[in-house]
């Protein structure tokens, strides 16, 4: 008797006695080629056979579906290579905009890591910062508010002192100026470019910028920088870090702002400086980041 026939009428329950499929541990090729397939008692996973029939089966049908559904496989085919194209294009977009949010932001105004050390430290914390291979450059700043005169205007801003060339290294602040020039020698200053509309400020006039101390200090505008950030450019006045030193107390700390040639390892140097008891203030959130440093 044919097999098929056999099978079939005894699934209608026609053939006379009693089949019993018996049970196997494993497939072997005659029980795979047989209608009547037998029983597993267990099934193992491991069983090289068992897998190679199963993975076969679903290629079968997943070959017999694209051929016998063309028109619904192309449909299928085509949205999802134009989901990963969408996925990868928003992904590309976002990736560009964080970084170059990053690269404006976290360095310019707040670094990727930031140390406040007191005057007598400072010599200690630059050699621990030099020692650490991830710092790709550094430097220190001296923040302080004042209030900036002109004529009959006036604003309150904040006063950066710092070293040109080190600041260069780590903000890159001289592709931002669009007036004048990068020189904060002697009683040169460079300021925002909004805080120079709002206040009328050209390149060489001559300001007066009045320290918490009381103290009063004579400036010139020497170059006015344009970051596209608001909070910058309508409050930042960078001057010469010895030259503001001399004018506040001796308890004045350092801010020294680190530049990174991993951003991403910022958290991990931090948690490490800390130990060494330099870290200060160690900022992840962009916003808290930016409302902590215009305070």
């Amino acid at each position: 008797m044919n097999p098929l026939e056999a099978l079939r009428l005894y699934r209608q329950k026609k053939l006379p006695g009693a089949f019993e499929r018996k049970k196997v541990a494993h497939l072997t090729l005659r029980d795979v080629s047989n209608p009547i397939r037998p029983f597993f008692s267990n099934i193992n996973p491991d069983d090289k056979l068992y897998v190679t029939v199963f993975r076969l089966l679903l290629h079968f049908l997943a070959l017999r579906y694209i051929v016998s559904w063309k028109k619904h496989s192309a449909i299928i085919v085509a949205v999802i290579a134009g989901s990963v194209f969408l996925y990868s294009l928003t992904y590309s977009m976002l990736k560009g905009l964080e970084y170059s949010t990053l690269s404006r932001t976290l360095s310019l105004a707040v670094p990727h890591v930031k140390l406040e050390v007191s005057q007598k430290n400072y010599p200690k914390a630059v050699e621990i910062i030099k020692a650490e291979k991830e710092v790709e450059a550094y430097s220190p700043r001296i923040v302080c508010d004042a209030l900036l005169v002109k004529d009959n205007l006036s604003k309150g801003v904040r006063l950066v002192g710092i070293y040109s060339e080190l600041e260069n290294r780590v903000a890159d602040i001289t592709r931002y100026i669009i007036k004048g020039s990068w020189n904060l020698s002697g009683d040169n200053c460079i300021v925002g470019a909004q805080l120079a509309k709002e206040l009328d400020l050209q390149v060489g006039d001559n300001i007066t910028v009045f320290l918490p101390s009381g103290a009063s200090w004579s400036l010139r505008v020497k170059g006015i920088f344009e970051t596209k950030i608001f909070e910058l450019d309508s409050h930042l006045v960078y001057v010469g870090l010895e030259k503001l030193k001399e004018r506040t107390s001796s308890s004045i700390k350092y801010s020294i702002a680190l530049k990174l040639k991993n951003p991403n390892s910022a958290e991990e140097l931090a948690e490490k400086l800390r130990k060494k008891d330099l870290v200060q203030f160690l900022g992840r959130n962009l916003q808290e980041i930016f409302l902590s440093y215009l305070k």
